[in-house]
């Protein structure tokens, strides 16, 4: 009962900590169930308390050996009852030997990249030796390092082998999904016609970071990615790197803003040619005065263009540069008490050179909302809980 449990708990703590038990064994209240004493109290007898001696043992550990097809499957062990949850028990290759396993039922998560998640639950008695092989059904889901488009139709590139990057921002059509999926407050409408395939603007960094929660929420549940994905924000050392730069790690983006170089993400050169939608001719004919525009520059959009109108980067990014500027993860400075966010890219009103370098930050309130303030994500792998 639960007297007896108590004491069990309280005998094995106080075993381990002396030195005396190891996690190898375990302690088993055994009551005596014949035990039968007419001098027991009222109370005692009618509650049917019983005394009780305590086993103290090895656990007769079992073990599984699995195989699985396809090889390299990640697997996650966890017994039923046990609220510490599932645990990585590593890769299958040949094979996976799961040792150590206490009496009882486990329940094994095999999760690979482009298979369906599979759960199987195997009986494991006392010293038991048991072999298993399970065969996985392919899926649509995400397998990093391969270029990929998910449910919603967002196409993504590998940038190393634990990131997937959106190749283009976040359309419109992809937001107003999100609002009308999750009841969440709709992004306040441009004052200038956008149609579906442009990027959505009048976003915070608070509502980029809700669209990523609901979208890994929304493909975890459809099986697309795993428990072990998340959609989120870059992080500016992430978008630096998707844009070709290389800075210091360690230091604010505020610290690598001031030690920007001269640098652009199509090259040296001040453009010429279209090589994004910035404040051009087209701009100052409409809504910007001319001085404010790129002299002689024409992308033949006054305001957002659609994604992906422009020559992609060497990762096959596309407006990396102008359209939007891109909300990332970090904080300006992690010095003082006032939080700035950061903004990456430039956008369709930039005209400025030093605002069109790679290296680049607009540092504003996280809560801003502008018609040149939308995002791009990624999509990550979490770290695993090993054994």
């Amino acid at each position: 009962d639960d007297a007896a449990d108590a004491f069990r708990k309280w005998f094995y703590q106080g075993g381990i900590m002396g030195g005396y038990l190891t996690k190898d064994h375990e302690v088993i209240p055994l009551p005596e169930s014949s035990f039968n004493n007419p001098g027991l109290s009222e109370n005692a007898l009618r509650e049917g308390l019983k005394p009780f001696r305590l086993k103290v043992c090895l656990i007769n550990y079992g073990q599984i050996t699995l195989t699985t097809d396809p090889s390299g499957v990640e697997v996650y062990a966890n017994l039923l009852g046990d609220p510490s949850g599932r645990v990585s028990r590593g890769y299958t290759s040949d094979s996976l030997l799961i040792d150590t396993l206490r009496p009882g039922v486990w329940q094994l998560f095999l999760v690979q990249e482009g298979y369906k998640p599979q759960t199987i639950e195997v009986k494991v008695g006392e010293g038991e030796k048991i072999t298993k092989n399970v065969v996985l059904e392919k899926n649509l889901g995400v397998v990093f390092g391969s270029p990929w488009e998910n449910e919603i139709g967002m196409k993504f590139a590998p940038l190393g082998q634990d990131l997937m990057v959106s190749i283009w921002e976040t359309r419109l059509a992809d937001y107003e999904l999100f609002t009308g999926e999750s009841g969440y407050t709709a992004a306040p409408p441009a004052y200038f016609p956008q149609t579906p395939d442009h990027p959505v603007v009048n976003v915070s960094r608070a509502d980029a970071i809700a669209f990523c929660e609901w979208l890994t929420a929304r493909e975890r549940k459809s099986e697309r990615i795993q428990q072990t994905h998340v959609y989120r924000l870059p992080t500016d050392l992430e978008w630096s790197e998707m844009a070709g730069l290389t800075e210091e790690q360690g230091i604010s983006p505020g610290w690598r803003d001031a030690r920007k170089v001269r640098q652009y993400p199509w090259g040296d050169t001040w453009p010429g040619t279209a090589v994004g939608n910035f404040a051009d001719a087209t701009a100052a004919g409409i809504s910007i005065a001319a001085e404010r525009t790129i002299t002689g520059y024409d992308d033949r959009y006054a305001y957002t263009a659609p994604v992906g109108q422009y020559p992609p980067n060497k990762l096959g990014l596309y407006d990396l540069s102008g359209n939007v500027q891109e909300w990332v993860s970090d904080r300006y400075s992690k010095l003082g008490t006032d939080v700035l966010g950061v903004l990456r890219g430039g956008g369709w009103n930039t005209y400025q050179p030093e605002s069109l370098f790679t290296g680049s930050r607009n540092a504003v309130p996280p809560t801003f909302q502008d018609a040149i303030y939308g995002f791009r994500v990624v999509l990550a792998k979490v770290p695993s809980k090993t054994k």
